[in-house]
């Protein structure tokens, strides 16, 4: 779920190599427990999440050949990148 008042910003980086997709949310971030199953079945931190967006997102991705990972920046933005192998 994306907060609302925090701008989201989507970068499409193709150099010398495969397509990578890079999104970008301000905001309170991914709190760090929840990195390592974020991807995961019913995985959810929010309220009136079911928590299989984001595994629906990386099974999608796989299935092109991609990769999709997740994390925080210095500044407590939340990012999600996809791109394929």
């Amino acid at each position: 779920m994306i907060e609302e008042d925090h701008p989201v910003s989507y970068a499409l980086v193709t150099k010398n190599g495969p397509a990578i997709v890079n999104i970008k949310v301000t905001g309170v971030g991914i709190k760090p427990e929840i990195l390592p199953t974020l991807f995961s079945k019913f995985v959810t931190k929010a309220s009136g999440g079911t928590g299989v967006g984001l595994f629906i997102s990386k099974n999608i991705v796989k299935a092109h050949g991609g990769k999709i990972c997740a994390g925080n920046n210095s500044n407590a933005k939340k990012f999600f990148q996809w791109h394929k192998c």
